[in-house]
């Protein structure tokens, strides 16, 4: 599993005790977390996690982000998630949790479900009507919580993704 923007890693460490587990955190070599998990027996890399990640193909059986990404632009999520598509395994999770807006979300679900083939396993969407709140330019809508499955096979050609 990789964790993206583990903080202090409290999901992968609940899940450590089945799965094996990689925490990568993305923050910036003096941010504290990093020495918290690997203090727990973790591992933490400083990666940018909105760039090309150092791994292979099919790297990963899940991979999992919450309130990471959150102030992308609509055309940065998608370069963002056709990222960490590369890297999970066909029938693998993607396990996302942000505050969105509704063009990011819309960026987001078209992508996903309709051009990669993801199927929903679970999925909580929140209205944020009294809340106003800007991450950068996105206003902060929506809540959403899924847990994707990604396709065994390939329902398009990729390239036509980019």
């Amino acid at each position: 599993m990789l964790e993206i923007g583990a903080g202090g890693g409290s999901v992968s460490f609940i899940l450590k005790k089945r799965y094996d587990v990689t925490v990568l955190n993305t923050a910036l070599p003096d941010f504290p977390y990093c020495e918290y998990i690997t203090e727990r027996g973790g591992l933490c890399a400083f990666l940018d996690g909105e760039t090309v990640l150092p791994f292979a193909k099919f790297s990963f059986d899940a991979i999992h982000h919450s309130w990471v990404y959150h102030s992308l632009t609509p055309a940065r999520w998608r370069e963002v998630l056709l990222e960490q598509n590369r890297i999970l395994r066909p029938g693998g999770y993607l396990w996302i949790s942000d505050g969105l807006s509704y063009a990011q979300l819309k960026t987001i679900k078209y992508l996903l479900l309709h051009q990669l083939g993801y199927k929903v396993l679970y999925e909580d969407e929140i209205k944020q009507k009294s809340i106003i709140v800007t991450f950068a330019s996105n206003p902060y809508e929506v809540t959403w919580e899924s847990i994707l499955v990604k396709p065994n096979t390939l329902k398009n050609d990729l390239s036509q993704c980019k």
